[in-house]
């Protein structure tokens, strides 16, 4: 009697939790050669959005939510054949958005200029920082704020950057 064990299905050991968008990335554990896998994707209603037939796992979820990941995997065929299952629960969560505004990207020198964040959900974070024309970043007395009010006294090209954060999520945008 040939004894088989079942493949190895543990791919990750508890839940995960992903940013909205943002690609995240699994792989089977090793198995002998032969071993097939299956990875489902499922929203809380219990519908399959997708199925992909291969040990490595890349996806984008854009809708926040709950998900389970599962993956199926088997080894041999017909009654000598064993598979298991192991599932996770992916949490979605938002990524803020940090596209900003401002009055204008031609600015006076020595004038007070204001960049405004977007409007994100409550909680979101903001970092501000302004790299001068040197490349060295210029001193902002309070980064942290939803807008910022700065005064460019040299003439030429300067860099805004905001970074917005929302839990373990986050995005960047700079002009």
């Amino acid at each position: 009697i040939d004894i088989i064990s079942a493949p190895d299905v543990l791919f990750y050991p508890e839940n995960y939790f992903a940013c909205a968008g943002e690609e995240f990335y699994f792989s089977a554990p090793e198995n002998p050669e032969g071993t097939s896998y299956v990875w489902h994707v499922i929203d809380t209603a219990g519908v399959v959005l997708d199925s992909i037939t291969n040990s490595e796992f890349a996806y984008s979820i854009y809708q926040i939510g709950e998900y389970t990941l599962s993956l199926t995997a088997s080894f041999g065929e017909g009654e000598n054949s064993c598979s298991d299952t192991y599932s996770i629960m992916v949490y979605v969560n938002e990524t803020p958005d940090a596209v900003f505004s401002d009055t204008d990207t031609s600015i006076c020198a020595d004038y007070e200029t204001i960049f405004y964040a977007p409007q994100n959900s409550e909680g979101t974070t903001y970092q501000w920082s302004v790299i001068g024309i040197d490349g060295e970043p210029l001193i902002i007395e309070d980064p942290n704020l939803d807008s910022l009010s700065f005064v460019f006294n040299d003439v030429g090209i300067h860099t805004v950057i905001l970074t917005a954060t929302l839990g373990n999520c986050s995005s960047t945008h700079s002009i």
